[in-house]
């Protein structure tokens, strides 16, 4: 069956959307053809950290406590 002939909802099912996001896939495809198959990945959270503070934080978290380090944890410890 080619995908002339294939019914919106078809594709639809196959997309996991609804007959207006099968009809946005065969308008997008008309238009891009197997490019408009490809994941468009964006947004998300920005970093938190820069690089250098994220290197800087992994220097100190692998260091080694100084003597000078209290333990609060521990009364009188």
């Amino acid at each position: 069956m080619s995908a002339q002939s294939m019914p919106v909802a078809k594709i639809a099912e196959g997309t996991f959307t609804n007959a207006d996001g099968g009809r946005d896939v065969i308008h997008d495809f008309n238009a891009d053809a197997f490019h408009s198959l490809r994941a468009k990945y964006a947004g998300g959270r920005p970093r938190t950290f820069t690089l250098r503070e994220r290197r800087e934080i992994k220097k100190i978290a692998k260091s080694k406590p100084g003597p000078s380090t209290v333990c609060r944890s521990r009364p009188g410890a």
